[in-house]
């Protein structure tokens, strides 16, 4: 349940107009930074539910889908961009995060994540 909660956050936190935040740690790339983020967990959280190869191939996959996805709705608003280092950051969170759960801490986050859905 918590892992769709949290796709639904990143569709809607994509597609809505949201202020400029101005924040003390602001510095040029903290866009990528977020979006790299936003997918690395995303990926980290459904991956050991998952723990087969090619399973977890479909789910980078479809998040990778998911952002590119999102970036082109963004494109179709007045208030939003397409911008393709966004989906580069989206990209690389989410197979950064399948490389790190698969090779160092799945049995760990596997059981964190059955424990909290």
């Amino acid at each position: 349940m918590a892992g769709i909660l949290y796709s639904a956050f990143i569709i809607t936190g994509s597609l809505v107009q949201v202020p400029d935040i101005n924040t003390p740690f602001q510095f040029d790339y903290t866009d990528k930074v977020i979006h790299f983020f936003m997918y690395f967990f995303l990926v980290a959280w459904f991956s050991p539910l998952y723990p087969t190869w090619p399973r977890q191939l479909l789910i980078v996959l479809g998040a990778i889908t998911l952002g590119f996805t999102l970036e082109f709705l963004q494109g179709m608003t007045d208030y939003r961009s397409f911008d393709l280092w966004d989906e580069s950051a989206n990209s690389l969170g989410a197979i950064s995060a399948l490389l790190i759960s698969r090779y160092t801490f799945q049995s760990l986050w596997k059981k964190l994540v059955i424990l909290l859905n």
